[in-house]
């Protein structure tokens, strides 16, 4: 079966080389763009099984990267093969939060893209195996710990009322305090 796939690179000679190079190995091209926004809107009829993203127009940023949130945010959304000129392991590890199934480096031969378009198109996350080490690393360096987000996601109310409680007030002072119910100190 085929695969249908969707590019999306500013730069035309990028689009016209992946088309080539994919019609050629048992997938088909179904559109292509130059611009995430562009293709958001143009893909929705075309029904691609995968998206190759090329977000290098910001080379060494993580702002092209941003736009990997924007092809997997609807329901129906085809999965997400970045193709990129660089390196940075935090770049390749942002498009694995925001969505993205997999990485390929545009230094590859032709060969890995034409393979990593097949195992993610089949379901499989595709990193070079330099490369899996060294994001999965960004990833976990990245990752904040539980109790922070937990914080974090406090109303401020709450913090309040936390912070009121560790300077060891009690239930009845919090809520004459804050002009709230001792139930609403209790429930919060």
């Amino acid at each position: 079966m085929q695969t249908k796939v969707f590019i999306i690179s500013r730069c035309m000679l990028v689009r016209i080389g992946m088309k080539m190079l994919l019609d050629a190995h048992n997938s088909v091209v179904v559109g292509e763009s130059s611009s995430t926004a562009e293709a958001v809107t143009v893909s929705g009829g075309h029904k691609a099984d995968l998206v190759i993203f090329d977000p290098d127009r910001y080379p060494g940023t993580m702002e092209g990267v941003e736009g990997v949130a924007d092809l997997v945010s609807r329901a129906d959304a085809p999965k997400v093969l970045l193709l990129t000129g660089s390196s940075d392991p935090d770049i390749h590890a942002r498009a694995i939060e925001l969505g993205a199934h997999g990485v390929v480096m545009k230094d590859q031969p032709p060969q890995v893209l034409i393979k990593a378009v097949e195992k993610v198109s089949s379901g499989e996350i595709w990193l070079d195996r330099r490369e899996m080490a060294r994001v999965l690393n960004a990833l976990t360096q990245r990752r904040p710990d539980i109790e922070l987000r937990r914080i974090q996601s406090l109303t401020k109310r709450e913090r309040e009322i936390v912070a009121l409680i560790g300077s060891g007030l009690r239930n009845p002072a919090i809520a004459e305090r804050l002009f709230i119910s001792e139930a609403t100190v209790r429930t919060t």
